[in-house]
């Protein structure tokens, strides 16, 4: 492809040219018309004064007969015609001008007495001065200049049509460009002085016998303010042409198709004034059949441009004889063939064959596929028909039932005269419409031969299919009177296919379309009919009919000797049920719902007054199940109760016991010296500490009884509690004693305390506890104030002051015992206590690790009066000194620990 181009430096040289020149009307097809005063164009005038508004980009802006032309570089054109006889101009804003130099990019026709192309202006409507370019007068061709008279004394020789860049100047014409004439006349000076353009396309001359109109293409018009140079004119026109030049191309350099034909014309629809193909053609577009290079010529604006292509792939059209539908005997086959076949093509038929020609003997479609290097392409089918064209109708059935034929054989030529068909099963059949039963399910090719009345024949085979049926079994579970009988669904369904439907009809009583449903038959009759009828989604379906006999039954019973029965007794029940045709095989007892046994007999306690359900449910060998209910009344006990003044005394007790049961018609007292009294109330004297048994017991009008018994106690009054566990603590001068407390009485609950805690011999602080504290129980004390102390004693001691307890004839009080425990770990003599001393006195020792130490008390004279040996434990030890025996005086204490000895002075007050 090369496309013409034109010259830049033209291009430039031209805007400088013209550069300094205003443009007063500039007006774009695509851009509207535009001028210095003040833009768009106000209005659209036609001939007949009527003006259209010109809103901008509204369709109001167009002039009457405005058509776009898109060969013009994708540039829009206005075009003018007629379609009155009246003339249509163009009206712009008007300006007045001395000198002008104008260009316009139009298309013209050649059409002899008609005004192509023309500017001009008028003073109060009388015509002043124009341009005028082909036919300016009736007959004449040529350009023209105009003032008043209208018609100037040159023309040219040759009238424009086509694309064209026209320029006009006062005293000058140029064409595409090119200066194409000059007026004659060295002194012509162009428009009058002050001339009014204000429209362009036609004069509406009175005095005329023809109307001279603007007809053609508009693309662009430019108005200059002046007179501009030839190489400006020129310049400018070549600028024109650049901007409006449609670019020639036809495609790309070379292209490989597929086709039998193509066309090659101009890309983009553009359109140029002159076309010429390599082919001598010489319109827009050409078809070829052949592959080759071809180019084009072209020539717009006076330019030529010039664009090849080569062109591969063209095939011939793919053709074949025959071409058209035909019919077809089976006994006289033909061929068909490849019309011109081309050297170096492949030709594969429909049917396989693969070359320029193909058998035909049976009926079918019938085309060949051209294969070249780069393209395959289907020849136009066509049809070929059987004389006869055999066919048959049948239904799927299920095994069991007939198949019924139908024959839908259609003769093409003659009538159908006979017909074979092979059943697909070793059996066959000359009828039309035959039936037939086969033996087995499946699928049968069933195969029909057709004849028609001219000998020609031809035969369809088509697959036939027989339904395999289900089998409808089932079994029953329960033939008792009046149970349910549970039915089983056994039937047996094809593979690959499923139930769709169940049916069962139980001797016209009640259906079902349940699987496996049940039923209960009414106990009037033994013998029933049962149907299931099987339907899968092959649409086949069977059934089962069977006969079932329901004679079996068992009616429960319950017996038992008694009917009622004091609460707490023991009662036995029996299975005394009736079974016809069965026998016995499993029973289940329920005492109030509740499951209490399982064989044929039952033994049962009955503890709560009231009236008791038993129930039996009896099931036989053959599932036979019934049931049965019996009802004991529970009597109610009376309920023994009595009230003591006390259960515990000491001797002489006397007890007293009123009777307080309830539903007792009689009492019975019993105990506790073997006595028997029947009143409401007792009294007895106990005389002897010990335990004894009081009994009572009740009966009521039923002979239901109660008793009970009671523990009296008779104790002597001693109460002794230790004291256990003593532990003294020191926290900067404060003490606080803790310990356990143990009642050791025999009977006796301790029910106060009053206790003190001292601080070596020194009796600080006094508490007293009350509650309670059974025999042998531990009680955990610890003193709730703190003893402050300075002078860091070696032991604490607790003292049981008081202790007593609450019995019904009032308070016993016994002094407890006293405990003592060392605070020190280290060796210590505390002194004794009391001292002086007339019995007694005690010296609390501190050992730090258990042995034995000896001690002696001596007389002021050194004389030994008392020595001996002491077992100590590690911790506090109470030594027990007896002065009872001593004379009165002063003594020393004195205690040997390994190497150390500590010593004390004891007086005696008084001799024994």
């Amino acid at each position: 492809m090369r496309p013409y181009v034109l010259s830049l430096f033209a291009f430039l040289m031209g805007q400088l040219a013209f550069s300094q020149q205003p443009v007063i009307v500039h007006w774009d097809a695509d851009q509207n018309l535009t001028t210095n005063q003040g833009g768009k164009v106000t209005q659209w005038v036609s001939a007949d004064a009527s003006a259209r508004s010109a809103a901008p980009l509204s369709p109001q802006i167009a002039p009457d007969h405005v058509a776009s032309v898109g060969q013009l570089n994708g540039h829009a054109a206005v075009a003018f015609g007629i379609t009155n006889a009246a003339v249509q101009p163009l009206y712009f804003p008007a300006i007045t001008i001395d000198t002008a130099s104008v260009f316009a990019v139009v298309n013209l026709p050649a059409v002899a007495n008609t005004m192509h192309f023309y500017v001009a202006g008028d003073v109060n409507g009388v015509y002043s001065g124009g341009f005028w370019v082909g036919g300016t007068q009736p007959g004449t061709d040529g350009f023209g200049w105009g003032s008043q008279p209208p018609y100037a004394n040159w023309q040219s020789t040759s009238e424009v049509t086509g694309w064209a860049v026209l320029a006009m100047r006062n005293n000058g014409f140029w064409l595409n460009g090119a200066p194409v004439s000059v007026h004659p006349s060295p002194s012509w000076s162009g428009f009058p002085h002050s001339t009014v353009i204000n429209h362009m396309g036609g004069i509406d001359l009175p005095w005329a016998t023809n109307q001279y109109i603007f007809k053609g293409y508009l693309a662009e018009m430019m108005i200059f303010d002046g007179y501009l140079s030839d190489s400006a004119m020129s310049a400018k026109s070549d600028s024109l042409v650049a901007a409006h030049l449609p670019i020639l191309d036809i495609g790309p350099d070379t292209i490989d198709t597929c086709l039998t034909s193509l066309v090659l014309e101009p890309a983009g629809g553009h359109s140029f004034g002159r076309h010429l193909w390599s082919t001598g053609d010489t319109s827009r577009s050409i078809t070829i059949t052949q592959n080759g290079t071809y180019w084009i010529e072209t020539e717009t604006f006076g330019r030529i441009q010039y664009d090849t292509i080569t062109v591969n792939g063209i095939i011939p059209p793919p053709l074949m004889e025959p071409s058209n539908d035909t019919l077809l005997c089976k006994e006289s086959p033909f061929w068909v063939r490849v019309v011109n076949p081309q050297p170096g093509i492949t030709y594969t038929w429909s049917n396989g064959v693969v070359g320029d020609s193909a058998f035909v003997n049976q009926a079918g479609t019938y085309f060949y596929q051209l294969s070249s290097s780069n393209c395959t392409v289907n020849s136009t089918p066509i049809q070929v028909s059987s004389h006869v064209l055999p066919d048959f109708a049948s239904q799927e059935i299920c095994l069991g039932d007939t198949t019924s034929f139908t024959n839908t054989s259609v003769p093409l030529a003659g009538f159908i005269s006979e017909w074979h068909y092979d059943f697909g099963d070793g059996n066959s059949d000359t009828l039309q419409n035959p039936k037939h039963a086969y033996q087995q399910a499946g699928t049968y090719l069933v195969q029909l031969a057709a004849r028609n009345s001219l000998g020609c024949s031809d035969t369809i085979v088509k697959p036939v299919v027989v339904k395999e049926p289900p089998v409808a079994n089932f079994t029953n579970q329960g033939l008792c009177k009046g149970q349910p009988v549970q039915f089983g669904n056994t039937s047996s369904i094809p593979s690959g296919f499923f139930a769709t439907s169940y049916q069962w009809r139980f001797d016209g009583l009640d259906s079902s379309q349940n699987v496996s449903p049940s039923f209960t038959f009414p106990q009037q009759t033994d013998t029933f009919w049962v149907s299931l009828e099987v339907g899968i989604n092959n649409g086949c379906k069977d059934d089962s009919v069977r006969q079932i006999v329901i004679n079996k039954s068992v009616d429960a019973q319950v017996f038992s000797e008694e009917d009622s029965i004091c609460a707490g007794g023991s009662v036995g029940f029996l299975d005394a049920s009736q079974y016809q045709n069965t026998q016995a095989a499993n029973f289940s007892w329920f005492r109030n719902n509740l499951a209490v046994g399982s064989s044929d007999s039952l033994q049962l306690v009955f503890s709560n007054a009231g009236t008791q359900s038993i129930g039996l449910i009896v099931n036989s060998s053959d599932n036979c199940i019934d049931t049965a209910a019996f009802e004991l009344e529970v009597i109610p006990n009376p309920e023994a109760a009595v009230e003591l003044n006390s259960d515990l005394g000491i001797p002489p007790f006397a007890l007293q016991a009123v009777n307080q049961s309830s539903g007792a018609s009689s009492v019975e007292w019993y105990g506790p010296a073997g006595f028997t009294v029947t009143n409401d109330s007792l009294f007895v004297l106990l005389s002897d500490t010990g335990l004894y048994e009081l009994g009572l017991r009740t009966e009521n009008f039923f002979g239901c009884s109660d008793s009970l018994s009671k523990t009296i106690r008779v104790i002597p009054a001693n109460l002794e509690v230790l004291v256990e566990g003593l532990e003294c603590s020191d926290s900067a001068g404060y003490y606080t004693g803790s310990f356990v407390l143990r009642n050791v009485s025999e009977f006796l609950d301790v029910n106060g305390l009053d206790i003190s805690f001292s601080l070596q011999g020194a009796s600080l602080l006094r508490e007293v506890w009350e509650d309670n504290l059974a025999p042998g129980a531990l009680l955990p004390f610890e003193f709730t104030a703190q003893v402050f102390s300075t002078a860091s004693p070696n032991y604490c001691c607790v003292q049981l002051n008081e202790l007593w307890s609450n019995l019904p004839s009032g308070i016993y009080s016994e002094e407890g015992g006293r405990i003592c425990s060392p605070i020190q770990s280290g060796l210590s003599l505390s002194p004794p206590v009391p001292n002086p001393s007339s019995g007694i006195t005690e010296l609390f020792i501190i050992l730090p690790e258990t042995e034995t130490v000896e001690w002696n008390l001596s007389s002021a004279s050194g004389a030994v009066v008392q020595e001996d040996v002491l077992e100590g434990a590690k911790g506090l030890n109470v030594l027990r000194l007896d002065l009872s025996a001593v004379e009165a005086g002063v003594y020393t204490f004195e205690l040997r620990y390994r190497d150390r000895a500590l010593m004390e002075r004891i007086v005696r007050t008084t001799a024994p």
